[in-house]
């Protein structure tokens, strides 16, 4: 528990330390990364932590079923980063509000969703964290790239570009095609985020019934 309190408080000074970066083409990406790392490290020690793998044997030899043990462990992810979810405001106090600002809180979610996957596939905090990060990022700016040149075509198509291609994150946040980049964030919590999420529940499923925690359900009286 203290190397997830410690974390806690690293990812927190992280956070405030890019959010000084006077750019927001710069200080957005620093935060996200941030955001992510922190937010997959304590995922992957939520599912390595001993004490934590202690109490879910004891509820595994009580009775319950994996899918209330695979419960009771995402309830501590969501405490452990309920304080991440207000990194927003830090940015909506430098550029004023906008909804889609809030959308930084995305990262979170693909952290929650994708990291006990990747915790149980490398069986280790360093690998898992890689994974959550790079398989995410391939996916990522492999799409933004596909829809930037569509931007890039439809500016050079007008005879007076008002969007500045030169650069990607600007060229997404523009109100004309801010359109491109909500699907692709619709994409990435719609897609991605379930599909990772049944991953990951169907390995701990498969993992607590070869660790002897019995079959998915409570055992008759």
């Amino acid at each position: 528990m203290k190397k997830i309190l410690l974390t806690i408080a690293c990812t927190i000074c992280l956070v405030l330390l890019a959010d000084r970066t006077e750019q927001i083409g710069e200080r957005i990406p620093q935060v996200l990364l941030s955001v992510w790392a922190g937010s997959a490290t304590l995922i992957a020690l939520i599912f390595s932590d001993r004490p934590i793998a202690r109490r879910s044997s004891a509820l595994a030899q009580s009775g319950v079923t994996g899918s209330e043990a695979w419960g009771d462990k995402m309830r501590l992810i969501g405490v452990a980063l309920l304080p991440l979810t207000f990194v927003p405001l830090l940015e909506i106090r430098h550029s004023g509000y906008d909804p889609a600002l809030w959308l930084m809180n995305g990262i979170l979610i693909v952290s929650v969703c994708s990291g006990p996957y990747f915790w149980l596939l490398a069986r280790g905090i360093i690998g898992a964290v890689a994974l959550n990060i790079c398989c995410f990022s391939l996916l990522w700016h492999f799409a933004a790239w596909g829809l930037f040149m569509i931007i890039k075509r439809m500016e050079t198509a007008k005879e007076v570009s008002t969007v500045d291609t030169s650069n990607t994150f600007h060229a997404f946040l523009a109100p004309e095609y801010r359109v491109f980049f909500y699907g692709l964030c619709g994409a990435a919590l719609l897609v991605y985020c379930p599909v990772m999420m049944s991953l990951g529940y169907r390995r701990f499923l498969t993992d607590q019934s070869a660790q002897g925690a019995g079959p998915n359900r409570r055992p008759a009286p």
